[in-house]
């Protein structure tokens, strides 16, 4: 078994497992990266273009729990374990014996000061990162001296600037500069912070959710399989456990996983999603209107690389969960008809799209290319094949060598390094008017207008 000082590659192999629970890989906003990622690593191509500009948002990588989360399981989890096994030895609970073997293993060795730290899975997320992004940008990334790195001021978005940037160039990385104004936006917002963050109304649908039938059966299905009376904290403890334990090692099975039938993971999944829904998503005209900043800084970058040779033309920021959700508001992507409810769940609605386990995972990253192309009959071949849904497209495109007869720009939109259909024109590849016309008002409001109570 893998520990926590003892991480070796075979731990990042995403493997598929038999046993309850297992199988199934998605855990909300804490999923690994080894699991939505897009690993295609071959040139971004344009036909008749040139890649010229490279913007990068990145969440951080795999990380511990919070302070209050290691202190909460090391208090909770052993006690429990040893519940479950003194039960089972009795008789008692519908655990096998190779599952209770490994909650026997188990041990907990996070201290309250390793909260939230990047763990080596997180790392290993963002370097094998950075390297696809190198090969699939070669010269535009790779040239450190026109290479510009922001990240959040915590430590675990530090790393993994770090680690991404180990994946580019090795050794002898650029510097980073840390920016929080720009990457943790939401804590300057006093709006957002009311009316959403800590407006108890924005998680109704979620409690509602918890409350209700199906996660009230699923509560008694882990109750009679463990053979202890369980309540909606301790079951979700449990859940923690699994899916930062499946983080930190993809390949590994989390023994707090063996309690949960794939079913029951599914309705905690639907859980995150409300939860999300309403915190980040679109349910507040606010989620969106805070990330100003992301969209000024991109207007500026791509108005400095169209009017400079001297320019920085990769530009790689590195945040939270909280600063990429809601820029995926923002940018229109994932958006479903109607708010999301708990009444969905079962419904012909239960099918929705903003799915946090598959958008928002840990690592998660939104990417702006743009490209300089021929200022006639310019030929993008992936525009030709629209009927993909978001985020399905590919990027075989074919390059060509731009003329001096003028240039003409293009924008590709990547999430989690894979092109998708872009709400600004509804196809892959936009023109640059297009998508500036498309977002202008977001980089134009003023911020603290927008975030006064």
């Amino acid at each position: 078994m893998c520990s926590l000082d003892s991480f070796t590659a075979l731990c990042l192999v995403v493997t598929v497992f038999t046993q309850p629970g297992v199988s199934y890989q998605y855990f909300g906003t804490k999923t690994s990266y080894f699991v939505t990622a897009d690993t295609e690593d071959s040139p971004v191509q344009v036909d008749g273009c040139r890649p010229a500009l490279f913007w990068n948002l990145a969440r951080h990588g795999t990380r511990n729990p919070g302070d209050d989360d290691i202190l909460e399981m090391g208090e909770t989890l052993p006690s429990l374990r040893d519940q479950i096994v003194t039960t089972w030895e009795e008789g008692g609970g519908e655990m096998e014996e190779t599952e209770i073997f490994s909650l026997i293993e188990w041990t907990f060795d996070l201290q309250v000061e390793d909260d939230s730290m990047l763990t080596e899975s997180g790392r290993q997320e963002h370097k094998e990162m950075g390297q696809r992004w190198g090969r699939r940008l070669g010269g535009l990334t790779l040239d450190r001296d026109r290479t510009e790195v922001r990240s959040s001021s915590k430590s675990r978005c530090l790393e993994s600037a770090n680690a991404f940037l180990e994946g580019i160039f090795e050794s002898d990385t650029p510097d980073i500069v840390e920016n929080n104004k720009l990457l943790r936006f939401y804590n300057y917002c006093p709006k957002f912070i009311t009316e959403v963050d800590e407006n108890s109304e924005t998680f109704v649908e979620m409690n509602k959710f918890r409350a209700g039938e199906f996660f009230q059966e699923m509560v008694t299905r882990v109750s009679i399989r463990t053979g202890l009376p369980m309540d909606v904290p301790q079951i979700s403890l449990m859940w923690d456990m699994c899916r930062f334990g499946k983080a930190w090692f993809p390949s590994e099975v989390s023994p707090w996983c063996f309690v949960f039938s794939n079913e029951d993971l599914k309705l905690f999944e639907f859980q995150a999603d409300l939860k999300y829904y309403y915190n980040d998503g679109a349910a507040y005209n606010i989620t969106a209107e805070m990330t100003q900043p992301l969209f000024a800084d991109i207007f500026s970058k791509i108005e400095e690389m169209k009017s400079s040779e001297e320019a920085n033309v990769s530009i790689l920021n590195f945040a939270h969960s909280e600063t990429l959700q809601p820029f995926m508001t923002a940018l229109g992507l994932y958006r479903d008809e109607e708010d999301l409810l708990a009444s969905d769940w079962g419904a012909p609605r239960q099918q929705h799209k903003w799915q946090v386990s598959r958008i928002a995972s840990f690592a998660t990253n939104v990417g702006l290319v743009v490209f300089e192309c021929e200022a006639e009959d310019v030929d993008v071949s992936s525009e030709e094949n629209q009927s993909s849904s978001e985020g399905e497209s590919s990027k075989e495109y074919s390059q060509d060598t731009i003329s001096s007869r003028g240039s003409e720009w293009k924008v590709v939109l990547f999430h989690q390094e894979k092109p998708v259909i872009q709400p600004a024109c509804g196809a892959e590849i936009c023109s640059l008017d297009e998508f500036l016309g498309t977002y202008r008002h977001l980089a134009e409001e003023d911020f603290d207008a927008v975030c006064q109570e």
